[in-house]
């Protein structure tokens, strides 16, 4: 009987799963700790991004190990208080055009909580996202697509751009007409002009990591620097989240279809950035040069950066987003 077991020192089931659980309970408690944070910060892991960060944690001290192929199941069962956690597509269907008023209340009292507990200062509060432009090559006027990542601060400055070219390899010549190329800036390439976990990996170490401008402007009174930015698949993955708090970066994420009302690229800069650039273009056309390529791509948009990116629009982004000063009702009063 279970009586007679206990006496003679037999473990329960509960007690016997635990032994072959590659978790320990503490440790199982670590992995709901860190995703609840990224919970906090407006990231809802799906299961498998749960099991990610649990994988991490075995793998720390026993690199070759894995979880169990029911891992996910089993931890659920275990855990069921997490099961509300978990991220469904019925967020993204329910939450559409961001005109929820509920979902941007409960936005503005987390990001709230965010800036008070790790006391983050307005010259230390980015906003980061990118924009694509299509070029025309002058050789079959055939068009490629260029990605340019941007960040702006809550103290009205800007960061040099990430520029991600269509391309396997580099060539020279793309580089030679280039003027004056500030020191912070960086180009990358893929496949089809896209950013990726890579590319997004690079130029957060190039603009957040040690020794950087921001860096430096940080430690000057030790502070957190807060970065916000969409939910994009090339941001939200364990690398990119580990590396941010490692180096007292607060990753914060929008809410799904909010771009339009609490991003402030969205709302101040890049609609001017594309006239501005569109301008440049036509300026172009009119006096006969009809190509624009990857030699030359740098030239036009620096000089629709240079009109975009002035301190009046990013301070206006940020305050008509309500995120400094901040204000929530200046986006609900939009509704």
């Amino acid at each position: 009987s279970t009586v007679m077991h206990r006496r003679t020192g037999r473990k329960s089931r509960k007690e016997e799963e635990e032994v072959r659980q590659k978790l320990t309970p503490e440790k199982e408690h670590q992995v709901l700790d860190r995703c609840y944070f990224r919970c906090r910060l407006g990231f809802h892991p799906t299961i498998w991004q749960w099991k990610e960060v649990a994988l991490a944690i075995v793998q720390k001290r026993k690199p070759h190990k894995t979880l169990g192929k029911l891992w996910e199941r089993k931890f659920k069962k275990r855990h069921p208080e997490a099961k509300s956690r978990f991220s469904s597509q019925l967020d993204f269907v329910c939450n559409t055009k961001g005109n929820n008023v509920e979902l941007i209340t409960r936005f503005f009292e987390e990001y709230i909580s965010i800036i008070q507990d790790f006391k983050i200062k307005p010259q230390n509060t980015y906003n980061i996202d990118e924009i694509g432009f299509r070029i025309i090559c002058n050789i079959d006027g055939s068009q490629e697509f260029i990605t340019v990542i941007e960040r702006v601060c809550g103290d009205g400055s800007t960061l040099d751009p990430t520029i991600i070219l269509k391309a396997e390899e580099f060539v020279a010549e793309w580089f030679h007409k280039l003027p004056h190329i500030p020191e912070n800036i960086l180009f990358g390439r893929s496949h089809n002009g896209w950013t990726g976990k890579h590319m997004a990996k690079k130029f957060l170490e190039r603009n957040f990591g040690n020794g950087s401008i921001t860096d430096q402007k940080a430690k000057e009174t030790n502070d957190y620097r807060l970065l916000i930015f969409d939910c994009h698949s090339s941001h939200v993955n364990l690398t990119f989240l580990e590396y941010c708090i490692n180096h007292k970066i607060i990753p914060f994420c929008l809410p799904p279809h909010t771009m339009h009302r609490l991003q402030p690229l969205d709302v101040a800069i890049f609609s001017p950035y594309k006239h501005f650039y569109q301008k440049g273009l036509t300026k172009r056309f009119e006096n006969h040069d009809y190509g624009i390529g990857k030699d030359n791509f740098y030239e036009v948009l620096v000089a629709a950066r240079r009109q975009a990116f002035t301190t009046k629009n990013i301070i206006s982004g940020f305050w008509n987003t309500g995120l400094i000063p901040t204000d929530g009702t200046i986006v609900l009063r939009k509704l």
